[in-house]
């Protein structure tokens, strides 16, 4: 179902990520991501380089450093 559809069950820190040529629509991420934030949750969104949907795979060290420094931040 539609993350955009179920926000309001989040109770959870939550960072979109996405990969620079992933296959699904990066623009749902930024509005969740507005949306949460909006609601004085925390949400973050962002985009890996050189990556398709599978972040951690096809650029593992900026994946990792984004997740180490997203967790420094919480």
């Amino acid at each position: 179902s539609p993350i955009l559809d179920n926000l309001n069950q989040l109770k959870n820190p939550v960072y979109f990520m996405y990969g620079q040529h992933d296959w699904m629509n990066s623009n749902a991420g930024l509005a969740a991501t507005n949306e949460l934030q909006r609601a004085y949750k925390s949400a973050k969104f962002g985009i890996i380089e050189n990556a398709g949907h599978n972040v951690f795979l096809d650029n593992p060290e900026d994946f990792d450093k984004e997740v180490i420094n997203y967790l420094r931040e919480e």
